[in-house]
């Protein structure tokens, strides 16, 4: 097989390998340095899930919840689905804003975009589920688990409440 027919060959299978993670339940997730960029250009509202690695209620929503095929067929088709690790330590840019980690102890701390997106009456939780939309607006917010049809029921409202 020549070069330009094996690339072809691959491109190929690539896409199709791709094609299918979408549409068999392998949740697509955007990172937050294309967060904004694809808000803006998809005019998807974006649902971000903080978690804590020591969490196991946030374990179990990822292993549960968010393996729902119905429930990964939604986000990936209609929202910009952002993971974030409310403890990572690493600085992000999002809004024109950095946000940093801060440290509250010599091996604890909290991210700032956690504090500033999953805070609901003044404390953090989690898991923690936020929807906002291109202009960084809170449409959404829920902390503690929510089984497949709860989440089904509040993705299906956003969506209509959108369009309206």
């Amino acid at each position: 097989m020549t070069r330009p027919a094996l690339f072809s060959t691959l491109s190929a299978l690539c896409l199709f390998a791709s094609t299918i993670n979408a549409c068999f339940g392998q949740l697509q997730t955007v990172s937050i340095q294309d967060l904004e960029v694809r808000m803006a250009n998809e005019g998807k509202l974006s649902l971000a899930f903080f978690h804590a690695d020591w969490c196991t209620i946030c374990d179990g929503m990822r292993r549960t919840t968010l393996s729902e095929p119905r429930v990964v067929e939604m986000l990936n088709t209609h929202f910009l689905f952002l993971p974030f690790d409310a403890e990572q330590r690493e600085s992000i840019d999002f809004a024109g804003q950095t946000f940093r980690y801060r440290p509250n102890g010599s091996t604890s701390g909290m991210h700032e975009w956690a504090m500033e997106l999953a805070t609901i009456d003044g404390q953090i939780q989690f898991p923690t589920l936020t929807a906002f939309n291109a202009q960084h607006e809170i449409v959404f917010q829920h902390q503690g688990l929510l089984a497949p049809d709860a989440l089904m029921v509040v993705l299906e409202e956003l969506l209509a409440a959108q369009r309206n």
